[in-house]
């Protein structure tokens, strides 16, 4: 083994480590363990079960990747993301689904916690604290404030905003600022749209359709008639009236049900046929 590792590290001779991986003391790694080039681990990361990790990741000191009690799982890291100081990674039991995922370039700051099974996106950042249970869905630049608790099986829609100490136990609609007790879509995530280059046409209809579904409380079929008529029913328009009508019609989770790494879903153009006219929480 030719990578650069510190004394005291514990790495079993079966895992696959690239030889441009850079390993600091106290580590331990498992034999099902794959390493990507460039990834660094400080000092006391464990990393055990079936966990493959690609390259040029930072994990940071004290974080575990493993369910080091019960054993088993797998989970699928990709490349360039962060893992600050006692980030919690679960793994999945094969038996109960797909691995835990993690895509590209996320930074998932201290203390942070992803359940087994969750299927986070790219470009996610989770403030400290903030904690998923298992099986939930982030689909792309989602921001979850410190303190944030996300029940099980919850979808986070893209471009979506969770404010600081929010309990989420309902499915987060795309585009959209979640705020108050319980959290709701107070506004569309306007910060966040401009800083990822949504022109300001797409805001505009992104507005105007918060308006009618969420203070209005129109249901989706003459909201749809009243954006389609004004030219603003656009592609992400059309992306939150799937993401609400699915919403609508399940308790909650798993609105997100495609791969999260494929977040740019082509919605229906044609207005819902049937809907839940029970209002939203």
């Amino acid at each position: 083994m030719t990578n650069d590792c510190a004394l005291g590290v514990g790495i079993d001779p079966r895992a696959e480590i690239d030889a441009e991986t850079t390993i600091g003391p106290y580590c331990v790694i498992g034999p099902e363990v794959r390493i990507g080039r460039g990834t660094r681990l400080d000092d006391h990361v464990t990393v055990v079960g079936r966990v493959t990790i690609g390259e040029h990741n930072h994990i940071h000191s004290g974080v575990l990747i493993g369910n080091l009690s019960r054993g088993g799982g797998s989970a699928v890291i990709g490349h360039h993301n962060v893992l600050r100081e006692a980030v919690t990674v679960r793994l999945n039991n094969p038996r109960q689904g797909e691995p835990t995922t993690i895509g590209d370039h996320n930074y998932l700051m201290a203390c942070t916690h992803v359940g087994r099974g969750c299927r986070l996106a790219d470009h996610i950042i989770m403030a400290n604290a903030a904690r998923l249970a298992a099986r939930v869905n982030v689909g792309e630049h989602a921001f979850l404030s410190g303190g944030v608790l996300v029940e099980p099986r919850i979808s986070i829609g893209r471009h979506s905003f969770i404010s600081i100490l929010s309990r989420i136990r309902r499915d987060v609609p795309p585009f959209m600022m979640m705020e108050g007790k319980p959290p709701r879509p107070r506004c569309v995530n306007l910060v966040g749209l401009k800083r990822h280059g949504f022109s300001g046409e797409l805001i505009r209809a992104l507005t105007k359709a918060h308006r009618l579904i969420y203070r209005d409380r129109l249901e989706l079929p003459q909201a749809f008639e009243i954006l389609l008529q004004a030219g603003l029913m656009l592609e992400p328009v059309g992306e939150l009236f799937d993401f609400v009508q699915a919403q609508r019609t399940r308790t909650r989770g798993r609105v997100l049900t495609q791969d999260p790494h494929q977040s740019r879903v082509k919605p229906a153009v044609q207005p819902p046929s049937t809907v839940s006219t029970a209002p939203l929480t």
